[in-house]
């Protein structure tokens, strides 16, 4: 059953709960005594529940209203969709109005993802009302299993418990009266994904919610990701402690100053600076969307923003303010119901520390709160990859050879595919696993097709790894790497390239530059991938591949600035023997095969493309 209790804002004193005046619970009653729908069970339990006003500061005459609640316990069936559902006596008539059902069926996804975030939100339209603070408001509120269809049905089931929550007030953006100076228009079209379902994905544990100060919202909700990122990817040493420093950090790389008062960000500064940051501290990501991508700006950014999420990376997006301005927030989820389209985010400058509901429309306009969306920005953990060599099991479909065009950044031209080579599995440390242990690649031989030109050498390519950066010529290309689904036991459907951002790659065969120092001798690196799940020890040889993501045929590349660069390993001595994997079975969009495998022969690294 729901229990509400009423609150003030985040860091005021908790009231008891309370019930309605006499009279007022006999109007209810009488209320409730009135042909009702049929009422789902309710999903969870509801507690601290309160009313906001927020005024937008960038116009000081916009509000909308926030219902701000906890959920303390799952009372349905976990990983399943529930919908909140609320109502207010907001023109306190004792009795309620169609309007007065201020948020209706948001879907939300019952996990102890909501149990663990420190608050949830939704936004509503309080109009013709205005929330007046300080007025005790009669509230009636409930998760429940199933969509409330009766739209003529004004009063609450009995299963519904009441509060009185006297309204708080709060100024929405106080910190940020211009957000961002310079705001290009998005790009035109809507969303496709999700039409006509009812879904939530769960929201993500653990995103920070840091208050923002003036003019800093771009650099705080990339704090907010990248502190998430690196608890996730174990990178946190390589970021500050203290998350100020890190804000300053990010104000640098993005506008070249940290100087308080900060003057916000203009153009494509977030995108830019996020990735001299990242490049500078040598973090295992990168940097995807921006205002010069189509894919992620306007009405499609909500497309964009999905894919990211559910490929397990963290997502920035900015939205304009009806008066004027715009505001940078950090998305932690998403949900859809029909065509009403919603975000979980954190925002930093809304005085409060935890997830909030904002609902979309799918051209970009945003109905709760009030703006548009601009465009998104995200950033994509990299694993490194173990090199096996395969061979397939002598239960295996026989290969059948293909002709690709491919296209990266050194050259285009038609490939023949000649054998399966090798399986690259995604790496763990001994400190946590790979990011995504279901993306596999799978490597190819190729050779230019008849006709084709040979392969002009590039000379002296920059690569900075952690073993030190070398100089590196290419010779000729030498495999093409897909991705690829696996299981041990039956043949898995391909990847569906909706559900994952893994480009596949053109690998080149390289040597060391003429006068280039080698990689540094004696260096090591230990992982466990995600086929052996064992944690060994190698030392690290010479170079031997650099992959640039590739188009294949004619398709697109998800992350052209990521690259993958291979050096030969060796096991150090006296360490156990690799244990041999014997009828893997893998597929992608050359086929399915079963194959066997052993020993590991070298290791790739992802690096900003040189």
């Amino acid at each position: 059953m729901t229990r509400l209790t009423t609150r003030r804002l985040v860091g005021a004193p908790h009231h008891a709960f309370e019930r309605a005046p006499a009279a007022l619970t006999t109007a209810v009653a009488a209320l409730l005594l009135l042909a009702q729908p049929a009422w789902a069970d309710n999903a969870v339990t509801i507690a601290n529940g309160h009313l906001v006003r927020m005024q937008y500061a960038s116009d000081g005459v916009t509000v909308q209203g926030t219902f701000d609640f906890n959920v303390t316990s799952i009372d349905s069936a976990p990983n399943t969709t529930g919908f909140l559902n609320v109502v207010a006596d907001l023109d306190l008539s004792s009795s309620f109005s169609p309007e007065e059902w201020i948020i209706r069926n948001v879907p939300m996804f019952l996990d102890d993802g909501l149990t663990d975030q420190p608050m949830l939100s939704a936004w509503f339209e309080p109009a013709p009302n205005n929330i007046s603070p300080g007025t005790p408001y009669l509230v009636f509120a409930a998760i429940e299993d199933a969509e409330i269809t009766e739209a003529t049905a004004l009063a609450p089931p009995p299963s519904w418990d009441f509060s009185l929550l006297s309204a708080q007030v709060f100024t929405w953006g106080a910190n940020d009266l211009a957000g961002q100076a310079d705001n290009p228009t998005p790009s035109t079209g809507s969303s496709t994904e999700l039409t006509g379902e009812k879904v939530a994905s769960s929201k993500r544990k653990g995103v920070p919610d840091i208050a923002q100060q003036s003019m800093e919202c771009g650099p705080t909700s990339t704090a907010n990701s990248l502190r998430w990122l690196a608890g996730q990817h174990d990178f946190n040493d390589k970021l500050p402690a203290a998350n100020d420093d890190l804000i300053k950090e990010l104000m640098k790389a993005m506008t070249g100053s940290d100087a308080r008062p900060f003057g916000g960000l203009s153009g494509n500064q977030l995108y830019d600076g996020k990735k001299q940051y990242i490049k500078d501290k040598k973090l295992p990501l990168v940097v995807k969307g921006g205002n010069a991508d189509a894919s992620a700006s306007g009405g499609k950014a909500y497309d964009f923003i999905k894919k990211e999420l559910d490929a397990g990376e963290d997502v920035e997006f900015l939205i304009g303010w009806p008066g004027g301005g715009s505001h940078w927030v950090t998305a932690i989820g998403y949900s859809a119901n029909g065509d009403r389209l919603f975000l979980e985010v954190n925002d930093p400058d809304d005085g409060k520390t935890g997830a909030v509901e904002w609902e979309l429309e799918r051209d970009g306009d945003f109905v709760n709160p009030k703006g548009s969306m601009m465009w998104a920005v995200s950033e994509s953990p990299l694993d490194p990859r173990t090199e096996y060599k395969t061979k397939p099991s002598t239960t295996s479909s026989p290969f059948v050879r293909a002709t690709l065009t491919l296209e990266d950044d050194i050259e285009l031209g038609e490939f023949d595919v000649i054998k399966p080579r090798a399986i690259y599995p995604p790496n763990g440390d001994s400190t946590g696993g790979p990011g995504n242990p279901f993306l596999h690649l799978f490597g190819y031989q190729i050779k230019p097709s008849s006709g084709e030109p040979k392969h002009i050498r590039r000379l002296g390519i920059p690569v900075s790894t952690d073993f030190g950066t070398v100089m590196v010529d290419t010779i000729k290309a030498d495999r093409v790497l897909l991705p690829t689904a696996v299981h041990p036991l039956v043949s898995p459907p391909p990847l569906d390239p909706a559900t994952h951002s893994l480009d596949a790659f053109k690998c080149y065969r390289i040597k060391l530059s003429a006068g280039s120092l080698p990689l540094t001798p004696g260096s090591t690196t230990e992982f466990a991938d995600s086929v052996t799940e064992l944690l060994f020890t190698y030392e690290i040889k010479k170079p031997q591949l650099l992959c640039f993501p590739v188009a294949i045929d004619g398709g697109n590349v998800n992350n052209p600035a990521a690259s993958l660069f291979c050096a030969q390993i060796k096991k150090v001595s006296g360490q156990s023997k690799s244990p041999s994997v014997s009828g893997l079975e893998i597929n992608n969009d050359l086929g399915d095969l079963t194959v066997d495998f052993r020993n590991a022969g070298k290791v790739c690294w992802p690096i900003e493309q040189p």
